[in-house]
């Protein structure tokens, strides 16, 4: 028979599945629910590992970053870019320290762990967390005062690279290790508790459990990712870090930190550059120590007063240093309270600007002095000027004013180059400061342009005698290398306050006074009201002197020179004449000196000497073959080339060398006697005769006429005026001749007037005569017809 349903058994079937159900679904539930507590725990502990992980290696990130932060600060030259590095660094070691306290405040159940990771071996993370924030504050502290030295940076590269980085990496091995423990316990009560229904729950496992440790694997994956990029920001930290050190080692500045009582804190290496004291030497000594005594006290109270009251000083100090002191910019500021944990109160900037003073100084010094003789120049004299005219008005004593000027100085600068002249405006300088009493003031204003105060003496005469001794001094002559140079002096004097009661005024009269001496050589002249008449006086006859050397209207006349033995013609004198259409008849007296001081008496006597050479041919061409004689200006012969213009001119006209003589003064020789002598040889070596007029009333010495290749001895019209009555005269006249004679030199006397002049003369055998007792000077065309009333063509052999 087939089975009966049972319905009891149906019911209890059902009962049992369902019971089974029940249990499967209660022993799933529960199954479940364990699960999702033992996973919960695990991902706890999984997550608390991942905190602790991730803490750790931002605490290593930030540790990297605070090294590299340093290295970059230390790189970074104070300013705006250094402040925002130092305010980083300060909020990377805050951050830090957050995250430190974050780790010691724990979970319940992560306490015990952390506390034996932070405060037992091998992490001991507690006491490395402490030197690394200690050296990082240490190194902010000092980076802001700006003394952030290599030794406290290196601390604390090593203390991030080395015992952090170790520490921080034993206690996230410690702490998985303790935590992967704690799983692999849950995992194995799991698994047992899986174990009874694995056949059943295998597919409600792997649905359950799969997202868990797909989950699991994502959050090991992204410690893994976050690991790296701890490592890359530790690698830049680093390097920032070393940039930072290397720019504080570098920086030019000084710094110094001081602690609330003056004492020194930190230096950098500049600092300890700049004083020639090592670090250790600094160290600890109170600010005392830097002061170079050349400060009083009160400065230095003022100083911290200031920082006190606004927050800042900066100035310039002295300060002192191993072998001396130098004086240096500093700034003071005082640091913020946040670092009063470093003890660190004050940070002072130093730079050495001790060049720049001096140089400061130099230039300032040159813009008021002359930079050849260090004489006070125009700008410095207005000044002194103006207070000699205050003192003037104060006590009403006699002051002066001296202008000084040298004549011919141009021709030393033309003729022997300008160090030369520079050399003699340097003695004249030394001679002037030698001379002048202590209160004066001398200045050179002018190529040779000099001005000397007095303040000593009462009146006038005092300051003539002041005057006339400054004078002899400067024209004494100068020696420079082989050269002995001789100048004219010309002085004016103007008085304060009788002739002005302003420094201009004065400078301008006695510069009058000085143009009027120069005019009159008289060396020395005082300011008179009609002065300044006298000198427009001159500048007109400078304007007109101009205009004539351009239009030649300069002439020539021609004083003869005969034979005292048989009254033949020996030649002719040319004599240079001006007739202005206003002046008048201008004397060659007033107009050469004027052509000399302006410069035109190259061009004039190169025009004399070309008319003398054309003339002395108009006469050969008439029968009378003469000589012409030309006066030479000492400018002339100074210049240096007056054997290439003579040369020149006479290729020029054609005329012969024999028919051109050529007649120096004797003060023309010794301005430079070398230069004299070696022109005047060049000179004969073309055929030209030379004459030394006015003989016995210059300075020279017999050695130079000895030396000096010359024809003839031109003696003086002041000692043939007095022949007759003055045996004195007759003897220099006597001794004249005789010397031409030793020399075997012709004489020529000038001047004669009477017969009883020249009788004397020709007794003493001087050779020729010259004066109005033969002829006066005339024009050419008188001159050729008086030749020709002596018969003067027999004399043509003379000249051969």
């Amino acid at each position: 028979m087939g089975g009966v349903f049972d319905p009891v058994a149906g019911i209890r079937g059902r009962r049992i599945a369902t019971l089974s159900y029940v249990v499967a679904l209660g022993l799933i539930a529960s199954l479940s629910i364990g699960t999702h507590v033992l996973i919960d725990s695990i991902v706890r502990e999984q997550e608390a590992t991942a905190k602790i992980v991730n803490i750790a290696g931002r605490q290593r990130m930030l540790s990297q970053r605070i090294a590299s932060l340093s290295l970059e600060v230390s790189a970074t030259p104070a300013g705006p870019d250094r402040a925002l590095l130092l305010d980083d660094l300060g909020v990377a070691i805050a951050t830090m320290e957050r995250a430190y306290r974050t780790l010691r405040v724990a979970g319940p159940g992560e306490s015990e762990r952390l506390r034996r990771l932070y405060d037992e071996p091998p992490a001991n993370l507690a006491a490395r967390l402490d030197v690394f924030l200690g050296r990082a504050r240490d190194f902010l502290a000092n980076a802001r005062l700006g003394a952030a030295d290599p030794v406290s940076l290196e601390a604390v590269r090593n203390s991030a690279r080395t015992r952090l980085l170790h520490g921080l990496d034993d206690a996230v091995t410690a702490y998985q290790a303790d935590s992967e423990a704690a799983i692999l316990r849950l995992r194995r009560i799991l698994f047992g508790v899986l174990g009874v229904m694995l056949a059943t729950l295998v597919a409600e496992a792997l649905f359950i459990f799969r997202p868990l440790f797909r989950r699991l694997e994502e959050r090991e994956r992204r410690l893994v990712d976050l690991a790296a990029e701890l490592d890359q920001a530790l690698t830049l930290s680093t390097a920032e870090l070393r940039l930072a050190g290397s720019i504080i080692r570098h920086t030019a500045e000084g710094i110094v930190v001081f602690a609330p009582d003056g004492a020194v804190l930190s230096v950098n290496p500049a600092f300890c550059e700049l004083t020639g004291y090592q670090r250790a030497e600094l160290l600890g000594q109170p600010a005392l120590f830097l002061r170079s005594g050349l400060h009083e006290n009160a400065f230095y109270d003022g100083v911290w007063s200031r920082v006190r009251t606004e927050g800042q000083w900066a100035g310039e100090v002295w300060m002192r240093r191993r072998n001396g002191s130098f004086l240096a910019h500093v700034t003071v500021n005082p640091l913020s309270d946040d670092l009063a944990d470093t003890g660190a109160a004050h940070v002072a900037i130093c730079a050495d600007i001790t060049a720049l003073r001096e140089r400061d100084e130099t230039i300032a010094h040159m813009a008021v002095h002359d930079a050849l003789t260090g004489l006070p120049n125009r700008d410095l004299l207005w000044d002194r000027l103006a207070a000699l005219a205050q003192r003037c008005e104060t006590d009403g004593a006699t002051r002066a004013v001296v202008s000084l000027d040298f004549d011919r100085f141009k021709s030393v600068n033309d003729s022997f180059g300008q160090p030369v002249g520079d050399a003699v405006l340097c003695q004249v300088a030394a001679r002037l400061l030698a001379q002048r009493p202590a209160s004066d003031a001398v200045a050179r204003i002018g190529a040779d342009e000099f001005v000397v105060l007095l303040e000593d003496g009462t009146d006038a005469a005092a300051h003539s005698h002041t005057v006339e001794r400054i004078v002899n001094e400067c024209a004494r002559p100068y020696l420079v290398g082989r050269h002995e140079i001789r100048l004219g002096v010309s002085a004016g004097v103007a008085l304060c306050p009788a002739d002005g009661a302003s420094g201009a005024e004065l400078l301008r009269r006695a510069g009058s006074a000085r143009l009027l001496a120069k005019q009159n050589r008289s060396r020395i002249e005082f300011f008179q009201v009609d002065l300044d008449e006298a000198l427009r006086q001159r500048l007109r006859l400078e304007l007109a002197v101009r205009e004539a050397a351009s239009a030649e209207a300069f002439t020539l006349e021609y004083q003869p020179k005969v034979d005292l033995a048989d009254g033949g013609v020996d030649g002719v004198e040319a004599l240079i004449r001006w007739r202005h259409p206003e002046h008048g008849a201008v004397s060659p007296a007033v107009f050469i000196p004027i052509a000399e001081d302006i410069g035109l008496i190259g061009e004039i006597g190169d025009w004399v000497l070309r008319e003398c050479c054309r003339q002395a041919l108009r006469f050969r061409e008439e029968g009378h073959a003469v000589s012409v004689a030309a006066n030479v200006s000492a400018r002339q012969l100074l210049a240096g080339d007056l054997p290439e213009r003579v040369a020149s001119l006479l290729q020029e006209t054609g005329a012969p060398a024999s028919l051109l003589q050529l007649e120096l003064t004797e003060s023309t020789v010794v301005q430079d006697p070398s230069s004299t002598i070696e022109q005047l040889e060049r000179v004969r070596d073309l055929g030209v005769r030379v004459a030394l007029d006015d003989f016995g009333t210059g300075y020279s010495s017999l050695s130079y006429v000895r030396d000096l290749p010359i024809d003839y001895l031109k003696i003086d019209r002041s000692f043939v005026a007095r022949l007759e009555t003055v045996e004195a005269d007759v003897t220099v006249a006597r001794s004249i001749v005789a010397l031409g004679r030793a020399l075997g030199l012709k004489t020529i006397a000038e001047g004669i007037e009477t017969p009883g002049q020249a009788a004397i003369l020709r007794d003493l055998g001087c050779d020729v005569g010259q004066g109005y007792l033969f002829a006066k000077p005339m024009p050419a065309a008188a001159a050729s017809a008086w030749f020709a009333g002596r018969h003067s063509g027999a004399r043509v052999g003379a000249l051969d």
